[in-house]
């Protein structure tokens, strides 16, 4: 459904993807990977294709490929790529003002911290950090494609940066209760 809306707005999936491929693959896994994968493809052509039945009977299909798909992509592309990497104060600041970026950042960099000392504290949470560690940076990258720093663009970063801001709280908890 987000693919539908704001095609930007798959970073968790593409991470996903990505943490699910090289864990299978580095275990040698191939056809369980494939499985997944086609799960997950499954699950993305079956919602794709009611949304595709429902505008054609609706006979607004071209419409919905247009509204879905054709603007989105002029209106990313209007601009040269040298100009759509915005400085990162004006992108960040709404993130930034609320202390979130600050302290997800912080969780970021402990969670990946934690990960290289191998942690036995991680452990259970491990893949759920790894996800997050891949996501954010796409999440970045996907959030600044068009060039323009709406409030709502960053909206993607939220989860990632609400998981590793918990990281941050729980490990200043620790250290205190310790």
């Amino acid at each position: 459904l987000a693919f539908f809306t704001k095609q930007t707005a798959i970073g968790i999936w593409i991470a996903i993807v990505v943490y699910t491929g090289v864990l299978r693959l580095r275990q040698r896994e191939y056809r369980k990977f494939l499985l997944e994968l086609g799960s997950l493809v499954s699950g993305v052509l079956l919602i794709g294709l009611f949304w595709v039945i429902f505008f054609a009977l609706q006979g607004g299909l071209t419409d919905f490929w247009n509204a879905a798909f054709v603007y989105n992509f002029v209106y990313s592309t209007n601009k040269p790529f040298s100009d759509r990497i915005n400085p990162l104060k004006n992108r960040m600041a709404p993130l930034a003002q609320s202390g979130i970026l600050q302290l997800g950042s912080i969780g970021y960099i402990l969670t990946l911290l934690f990960m290289y000392f191998k942690r036995r504290h991680i452990l259970s949470h491990l893949p759920l950090l790894t996800i997050g560690l891949i996501d954010f940076p796409i999440e970045l990258f996907l959030s600044d494609l068009s060039g323009r720093s709406y409030r709502h663009y960053y909206m993607t970063l939220l989860p990632t940066l609400a998981l590793f801001t918990s990281v941050t709280f729980w490990s200043i908890s620790s250290f205190l209760l310790s």
